[in-house]
């Protein structure tokens, strides 16, 4: 898996090959043991601002899922730290903060109050967030 990170953080890779490399990462990171998840999650932050909009919003979602879900050692801790006082790190935190922010928005509406359509396609991705995988996400978020 880390293979394909790297083949995508190349800056020579073609748009066809960062989005192929997208898609099985996030499909090969769903197979990882639970404690390489959490250790690999930071590692994807690492220049997310530079990354165009529709991968920022899957490698967020990924990183996200496995945000608090085990004890952070120090060591992964400090990959977390590294990203804090970047463009990464603002992102990371801004899309924590939306997934607060978000509620099941009423049948009928397009998107909850509080966040634009962008915004909430982001933190929900392709399908909407419900009852335990809503709650799961919100309860990894926790500043």
């Amino acid at each position: 898996m880390l293979d394909l990170w790297k083949i995508y953080s190349e800056s020579s890779s073609s748009p066809i090959v960062r989005n192929f490399c997208v898609m099985y990462t996030e499909m090969a990171f769903e197979r990882l043991p639970t404690e390489e998840m959490g250790s690999i999650a930071p590692d994807l932050l690492v220049n997310i601002s530079n990354a165009p909009a529709h991968h920022q919003g899957i490698i967020l979602r990924l990183a996200i899922g496995e945000c608090n879900k085990y004890k952070v050692d120090d060591t992964i801790a400090s990959k977390y730290r590294a990203i804090t006082e970047s463009n990464d790190g603002l992102l990371f935190a801004e899309f924590c903060f939306h997934t607060l922010l978000y509620q099941v928005p009423p049948q009928g509406m397009g998107c909850p109050a509080g966040l634009s359509v962008a915004q909430s396609d982001c933190v929900t991705g392709k399908l909407p967030l419900k009852g335990v995988t809503l709650t799961s996400r919100k309860s990894r978020v926790s500043f």
